[in-house]
């Protein structure tokens, strides 16, 4: 399991639903974008297990990562962030659910102690 991740409020990407049949398939779609971000690193071995966290289709979503890495300082769960702002990700660390990895990506107070990577 996952160190200071809150699953309770995560449902996998499997489950994923939006509002409506047009934002279910725009999120689904921002799943695809998040996977293929994270598949752009080369640190990116494969992708265990996707969970969505919170989202508006075409807008914004949140998705937390467990993924096989094939470099041992590279956390093996990471907040990856889509949407209408450029794509990052986020090591979890300092972010337990999807509101505060939103949040430490569009309220970033200190980039370096965020771990946050654009």
């Amino acid at each position: 399991m996952a160190p200071h991740i809150d699953f309770s409020k995560l449902i996998s990407s499997a489950l994923m639903a939006g509002d409506s049949p047009k934002d279910t398939a725009l999120l689904r779609s921002m799943l695809g974008d998040a996977e293929s971000y994270l598949r752009s690193f080369e640190w990116c071995t494969s992708i265990k297990d996707p969970f969505f966290g919170l989202g508006v289709g075409g807008v914004v979503a949140v998705f937390l990562f467990h993924i096989v890495t094939k470099h041992l300082q590279v956390d093996e769960w990471l907040w990856v962030i889509v949407g209408d702002l450029p794509p990052a990700y986020l090591v979890v660390d300092g972010s337990s659910d999807a509101v505060s990895a939103l949040e430490g990506v569009v309220l970033p107070t200190n980039l370096d102690s965020q771990g946050l990577v654009f």
